[in-house]
């Protein structure tokens, strides 16, 4: 095979980015920290990409968010929300964000499952406190990075990077199950605008909720949002519609 042969069988970065269905940065942080092999052609050192570096890629981040096996699922207020699955819910007091979220965090920890959390510094110290009373080893499970926090941002697009990081490390280090749980209203408190925060939901939706094999549950204080970002939220979470909207109303 020539030289000119071989770098025709190359993808350029856009072609590998739709293979993988992931931006291109995405592309970029992983070449660059070694994660994904990639060549350098010309003068401008441009990203090549075998496409079997790519297929090996997706395989060792392969996950089946449709795969369940008995206890397998999370239970929201006694329903079985299975894996792949993203939803929203809904509070309206000061304690309603942990009506949903902190056994569904304890939930998780209890399954051995890694758990992320978005959340402002009153919310998640809330929510520790609360995880210590009705976890037993929630400190031994937290230092041991079962449970991972992460702060909001002024710009959504930034936890979507560091979510596609997370997933794949994490499903490289061997994690099978994954959970999310995030306080939308951080998102306002960080100075983001309501439409970066959907904009972001929408991404998340139409790619790593289902792509990967976690259960995401984003709540949102209605006393935050208006009627506008209320119904922008149900519409970026869809799988929210087969199940009674009153179990996700954590009031």
């Amino acid at each position: 095979m020539t030289e000119h042969q071989k770098t025709e069988d190359l993808l350029d970065i856009r072609a590998a980015a739709a293979l993988l269905k992931v931006s291109e940065t995405s592309l970029r942080r992983w070449t660059t920290a070694g994660k994904l092999p990639c060549l350098r052609i010309g003068g401008r050192r441009e990203r090549r990409f075998r496409r079997e570096d790519l297929v090996d890629f997706m395989s060792a981040n392969a996950s089946s968010p449709g795969s369940s096996h008995p206890g397998s699922a999370a239970s929201i207020e006694d329903v079985e929300i299975p894996w792949g699955q993203h939803v929203c819910a809904f509070y309206e007091s000061d304690r309603g964000f942990g009506k949903i979220g902190i056994p569904f965090i304890r939930q998780g920890l209890e399954r051995d499952e890694r758990c992320f959390v978005v959340a402002g510094n009153a919310v998640w110290d809330e929510l520790k406190s609360d995880l210590r009373k009705s976890c037993d080893d929630f400190d031994v499970r937290h230092q041991a990075g079962q449970l991972t926090r992460r702060n909001a941002s002024t710009n959504p697009a930034e936890v979507y990077d560091y979510f596609e990081d997370a997933f794949l490390e994490a499903t490289r280090s061997g994690a099978t199950r994954l959970r999310v749980l995030g306080d939308m209203a951080a998102f306002l408190d960080a100075g983001s605008s309501i439409a970066a925060l959907l904009e972001f939901e929408r991404r998340y939706n139409e790619t790593l909720a289902h792509r990967f094999a976690v259960i995401s549950v984003c709540q949102y204080d209605a006393r935050r949002f208006s009627g506008l970002g209320v119904l922008g939220a149900l519409k970026c979470h869809e799988d929210t519609q087969r199940y009674p909207l009153a179990r996700f109303l954590g009031i």
